[in-house]
């Protein structure tokens, strides 16, 4: 009989608002390639085979527009997904203003405190547009608690590491709350334990009286 390996699936959504190169980043870690034009209309999902830690599982990878008709979309990805990556472009103020609010959608929409989540200043590339300082997107990064890399699709600069430290971070998470739940067992089967030998320790004494 032949044996069937099955390989732990994540899932990672990339939230942005329009034309930051959320697909484009997708499609660059995926193969490594870069789409000039992407066509708004078409959602697409990919998957992809990866190694974290000595251990091969499979990332599926989504994106997501920040504008309010994407919103109930949203919701049910933020549900389902592990990791997110949040874009904006170095060249789009407007587009930076919205991360903030996304940070916040997705800690209510997960009801977590702690969400693996990685900020992004795509387009680094486009230095003479820029509007939005490598300090500002550290700043920011640093008060949400969320790691920060600044990119570029077109490039390649960046965007390995971008998918690799989220799904990093969603392994770490997983471990660290596997290790939770075994100590809470552990603890519950000692004190479950410890109860019987108090009650065979009673029934000992009432049968020498």
């Amino acid at each position: 009989m032949s044996r069937v390996n099955f390989q732990t699936e994540h899932e990672i959504v990339v939230l942005g608002d329009g034309a930051v190169g959320k697909s484009a980043m997708i499609v660059c870690f995926v193969f490594g390639s870069f789409v000039n034009e992407y066509d708004p209309t078409h959602e697409d999902s990919y998957r992809k085979q990866c190694l974290i830690e000595n251990e091969s599982v499979i990332v599926r990878l989504s994106e997501k527009g920040a504008g309010g008709e994407y919103e109930h979309l949203r919701r049910h990805d933020i549900q389902r997904a592990e990791g997110f990556i949040l874009v904006y472009s170095t060249t789009s103020n407007r587009s930076f203003e919205i991360i903030s609010h996304l940070h916040q959608e997705i800690l209510q929409g997960k009801n977590q405190n702690t969400v693996p989540m990685v900020i992004v200043g795509n387009k680094c590339d486009l230095e003479s547009e820029r509007e939005v300082s490598i300090n500002e997107g550290q700043d920011l990064a640093r008060a949400l608690g969320c790691r920060f890399f600044e990119a570029s699709a077109k490039a390649g600069i960046n965007v390995d590491e971008v998918f690799n430290t989220t799904l990093r971070e969603i392994w770490q998470l997983g471990r660290e709350t596997q290790q939770l739940e075994t100590g809470a067992r552990s603890i519950h089967n000692t004190e479950y334990q410890d109860s019987d030998l108090s009650e065979s320790t009673v029934k000992c004494c009432c049968t020498l009286q």
